[in-house]
């Protein structure tokens, strides 16, 4: 679902000041880290450059503000989470990506809501005490098809729908066809009342031969307009069906006329439908 590259896109936008997603602005460069232990470190390296380079930045761009790390702290785990908390704080970190969210619980029950409250809690309590704001990357249930706009309801675990305050909730639009072609909605917003839902249009280009080829070429729309194309595309495609139709009856009317034409002929004596007779 893109969870990781809409990730990365992130924490580059706002290690290097420019736009999340080339729309959303960010008014002050700052110091970053992502935590991953799902994609593989070549992966998101790969990725971080395509997405540097879809919005025209190197690595002076970013500078020192961007840290990558690949060894997942263990949540439930307060030592653990008491050491990973003071490095973040001493590289000077203001935000974390933490992926995902299902490889990092450790010894916990995740369909109890008790237990994960309890993770929950504590994590954030370590993390904001220190102005380090966290953002946890995680899956939905298999309750949300493909299509429909995704709810706090549709993630999965329990604790999770209670506890999040901001988020970015993903589902695919349409079926993905192995294109590097990418339809998403995303609503967006947190408990403070703000938000909105749009339209993510991503291209991520196909591998090719030479083992390039890969992109990340990113639109936004909001939902409005994203509707209203679908309702034009549905419209246009209804027109189309009618043509169709209107041209087959045609087709069908002109081939009545014309074999009364040769039962005519034949009823005169003519040969019928003889080459000749029908050129």
């Amino acid at each position: 679902m893109l969870k990781t590259s809409i990730a990365a896109d992130l924490v580059i936008s706002l290690a290097s000041g420019t736009p999340f997603l080339g729309k959303f602005e960010v008014s002050a460069p700052i110091k970053v880290a992502i935590v991953s232990g799902e994609s593989g470190e070549s992966t998101l390296q790969t990725l971080a450059k395509r997405v540097c380079d879809g919005r025209g930045i190197g690595a002076e761009g970013i500078g020192d503000r961007l840290f990558w790390c690949f060894n997942l702290p263990t949540l439930s785990d307060l030592e653990t989470m008491s050491h990973f908390v003071k490095g973040l704080e001493g590289a000077g970190v203001e935000f974390v990506v933490l992926d995902p969210l299902y490889l990092m619980l450790g010894n916990v029950d995740a369909k109890c809501i008790f237990e994960m409250g309890d993770v929950l809690k504590n994590l954030g309590k370590m993390l904001l005490a220190k102005g380090i704001t966290p953002i946890l990357l995680h899956h939905a249930n298999k309750q949300l098809p493909i299509g429909e706009v995704m709810e706090l309801q549709h993630l999965a675990y329990s604790g999770c729908e209670q506890f999040m305050r901001l988020f970015i909730l993903l589902n695919r639009r349409e079926k993905y066809l192995q294109d590097g072609n990418h339809k998403l909605w995303a609503r967006i917003g947190g408990s403070a009342g703000h938000g909105g839902l749009y339209g993510l249009d991503i291209d991520e280009g196909m591998l090719n031969e030479n083992f390039g080829g890969r992109t990340w070429y990113v639109e936004v729309n909001d939902a409005t307009a994203i509707r209203n194309g679908d309702s034009r595309v549905e419209k246009s495609k209804e027109k189309a069906e009618a043509n169709e139709e209107k041209n087959l009856s045609k087709i069908a009317a002109q081939n009545e006329i014309f074999l009364k034409c040769i039962e005519s002929e034949q009823s005169n004596g003519e040969e019928g439908a003889t080459l000749t007779v029908l050129r």
